[in-house]
């Protein structure tokens, strides 16, 4: 912050701005693809309730149709949490 400060001559508020939205511009692409996949996830959530409704007696095989499922639809639960966890990595760099 201090190096921000010291090269565009503004005061510490511009610099909390700037590095506010030279962040938001370096993740984008990683939020964009967060959103997607929570929108796809979204979408396949009725289908999902549906295989759950039909193996609720037998676990084991509800948890391989929904692997299954989810496989066929190129969708993952995994993808929002790590990119998640990749961006508080770096954002808490900067505390």
């Amino acid at each position: 912050m201090n190096a921000l400060h010291d090269l565009f001559k503004v005061s510490y508020g511009w610099v909390i701005i700037i590095i506010t939205v030279l962040i938001k511009l370096l993740f984008w692409p990683l939020t964009q693809a967060s959103t997607r996949s929570m929108k796809r996830m979204q979408a396949l959530q009725p289908q999902m309730k549906a295989i759950q409704e039909k193996y609720k007696d037998d676990p084991v095989k509800m948890n391989r149709k929904v692997m299954e499922f989810m496989k066929e639809h190129k969708a993952s639960p995994l993808g929002v949490a790590f990119q998640c966890c990749f961006k508080c990595r770096y954002l808490l760099g900067f505390m």
